[in-house]
């Protein structure tokens, strides 16, 4: 009798051992990505978070009716421009403009889906590019323990903001410019230093301007990144510095002619222009090299005790003070991965406490109906800091990282956490909530390492545990939660999207309305907008232009000046006019207006301004809808001409 041999069993155990616990993880932290953004593609998630949603949709359709056009997707002004008019953008609108029957056809669903399979690929080239980058630093191992940590580091609250690459990101900004742009940015990195040949140097350049183009910040933030380094490296008399201030300035040279928007001025920083930042960063290694070169000095402190000054022949000088010296020295010692790993854990239990409480403590205020500032932190930005702890272990990385000559992450990280985490006290640093989220991915990167060298057990088992129980709480509140907290199953605004319904879609005539409202029209009807609030314009000239469209619809709502008022926004081809039942247009300013996170009227004598606005635009026009939340108003020339004599003859 033949004895058959046993097959081995092939168990879940078994498969992980054979692939590996990096692989494992990253595999299914792709797949499970991957399935949610299609989940939220079908479902239209980004259409209901909204975000900067509206403003792609609302591009889409008129960067195909105008390629390579300086274009507002709200206002109609003169010279207005927006930086979200990016070459990927112009991409998809020749791809929109092949797909529809119509170019000018307004359908916001459609659009978005088109979007959204787009993020699908830019979700690809994310990961890879941060696995690429963090394999450079910290090899093949990290680099797979970095795609799943980055996916699930920033949390456990889920945020509402460009620059979230967390798995929850990726369901409504996969396809958002900053998420490209920080692939991009993490390919510039590797490669930089890797060119050596002229063709190689050619294509760092197009790399380089292609990343400047498709998101200004991001490519700010390379050029500080590449400039410390090659700052660094030229004061040390490093080969090869040069290449990185001709990168730069050839790819902003060449940057600077793209049509859509300026982009020296969509690189302002703190008020520094794009050509200033370029200058600096073209300056900088060159004065480095130049000092590094000049012959050493002798100093001597007061008490006669010689100074030792770094030149290019002794590139590691002591350029410390001596309690700056004492601190680099004892901060390796204190990160022990072991301690950190229980204060990211502690911290992500503390957040998600914190979450726990906001959702049983809805707002007291009657008149606000939702609670999903509880799970979705886009207001009291002083709490982001927080939502980095997950990743508190990585800071014992970037030690290690540090210590092993590769100083970039921690500067990146340390810089960037200390602006951020100064801004978040109160002191003024311009975007510093823009700093913090850029800290994901050298701190994803620094933790991937310390997982990487640590030894299965006790400390590896915590670090994971807060990762996971960090997404874990965010998929639950997303899933379980009330429609009242969660936006995942909630249906797209129809109130406002629907307004498309009532205003002759890709007419003519652009449309007043308060700052909210103006944000979902373009999209939705296909018309500009008298206004849009400030925190979706894409200009200095794009905000000019809001602020003085509030300041008529102001007028027209409590101005004794109405008449004018309206009488300006007909000239300027005002046509219609939707009123928002709840919303007030007291405030006197864009600012003041965008700065109320809740401009509802609550007094007797604000919603007698509201019965008096209506008044006003029930003497100009007709009412064509009335909606639960709307009321829009069709303006008539005949009625408007005659208001605006009466005025006159009552001066």
């Amino acid at each position: 009798m033949i004895a058959l041999a046993r097959r081995p069993s092939l168990s879940v155990a078994t498969a992980f051992r054979a692939i590996g616990m990096p692989k494992t993880l990253a595999f299914g932290s792709i797949v499970i990505a991957y399935w949610l953004q299609l989940q939220a593609m079908a479902s239209g998630y980004g259409l209901r978070v909204t975000s900067d949603t509206p403003t792609y949709v609302a591009l889409l359709r008129d960067m195909a009716l105008h390629p390579f056009s300086q274009v507002s997707p709200f206002v109609s002004a003169v010279h207005v421009q927006t930086s979200h008019a990016t070459p990927d953008l112009q991409m998809l609108a020749f791809a929109w403009r092949w797909l529809a029957p119509d170019a000018s056809l307004v359908a916001p669903v459609d659009a978005y889906r088109l979007l959204a399979a787009w993020g699908l690929v830019v979700t690809a080239l994310l990961l890879h590019g941060m696995f690429v980058w963090t394999r450079g630093y910290a090899g093949s191992r990290a680099a797979w323990f970095s795609m799943p940590v980055l996916l699930t580091l920033l949390g456990p609250a889920n945020v509402i903001w460009a620059g979230d690459l967390s798995v929850h990101g990726l369901l409504y900004a996969s396809y958002y410019s900053q998420t490209l742009g920080v692939a991009l940015l993490l390919y510039a990195l590797h490669l930089l230093p890797r060119v050596t040949s002229r063709r190689g140097l050619a294509g760092m350049g197009m790399l380089v301007t292609t990343l400047l183009l498709i998101h200004p910040f991001s490519g700010v933030v390379f050029i500080l990144l590449a400039t410390v380094r090659a700052t660094v490296d030229a004061w040390r008399g490093a080969p090869r510095w040069g290449r990185v201030p001709l990168v730069v300035a050839a790819s902003f040279a060449l940057g600077s002619a793209w049509p859509a928007y300026s982009l020296a001025a969509a690189m302002v920083i703190a008020g520094f222009s794009g050509t200033m930042l370029v200058a600096a960063a073209v300056a900088a290694p060159l004065l480095a090299a130049v000092a590094a070169r000049l012959p050493r000095v002798a100093l001597v402190t007061p008490d006669g005790t010689p100074v030792r000054l770094a030149t290019a022949s002794s590139p590691r000088g002591d350029v410390l003070p001596r309690g700056a010296r004492r601190i680099a020295e004892w901060l390796p010692r204190i990160s022990a991965p072991a301690l950190l790993a229980f204060v990211g854990l502690g911290i992500v239990v503390l957040v998600g406490a914190w979450q726990l409480w906001l959702v049983t403590h809805p707002s007291s205020d009657p008149l606000v109906t939702t609670n999903r500032l509880a799970i979705y932190w886009n207001t009291d930005l002083m709490r982001w800091p927080l939502l980095l702890g997950a990743g508190a272990v990585g800071l014992a990385g970037l030690a290690r990282l540090g210590r092993a000559g590769a100083w970039l992450p921690a500067f990146w990280f340390g810089s960037f956490f200390a602006a951020g985490l100064v801004g978040s006290l109160g002191v003024h640093i311009p975007l510093w909530y823009r700093l913090l989220l850029f800290c994901q991915v050298p701190l994803a990167a620094a933790t991937a390492k310390v997982l990487a060298d640590l030894r299965p057990g006790g400390i590896r088992r915590v670090v994971v545990l807060g990762f996971a129980g960090s997404l874990a709480f965010r998929l639950i509140v997303l899933f379980a939660a009330s429609q009242a907290v969660t936006y995942w199953g909630a249906s797209w605004q129809p109130q406002a999207y629907d307004l498309g319904r009532y205003i002759a879609k890709g007419g003519s005539g652009l449309v007043a309305a308060d700052p909210y409202a103006s944000y979902y029209i373009p999209a939705a009807t296909g018309h500009k907008t008298l206004l849009v609030s400030k925190s979706h314009v894409g200009s200095l000239p794009e905000e000019q232009a809001a602020a003085h469209g509030y300041s008529l619809l102001h007028r027209l709502y409590v101005g004794d000046d109405w008449r004018t008022a309206m009488s300006e926004m007909w000239a300027v081809g005002v046509r219609y006019v939707v009123v928002d039942h709840r919303v007030t247009l007291a405030d006197p300013t864009l600012e003041q207006f965008s700065s109320n996170p809740f401009p509802l009227w609550r007094t007797p004598a604000e919603r007698k301004q509201l019965g008096e606005y209506f008044h006003r635009l029930n003497l100009m026009g007709e009412v064509i809808a009335d909606t639960p939340q709307f009321v829009i108003y069709r303006l008539d020339s005949t009625r408007v001409e005659r208001v605006v004599k009466q005025g006159e003859r009552d001066a």
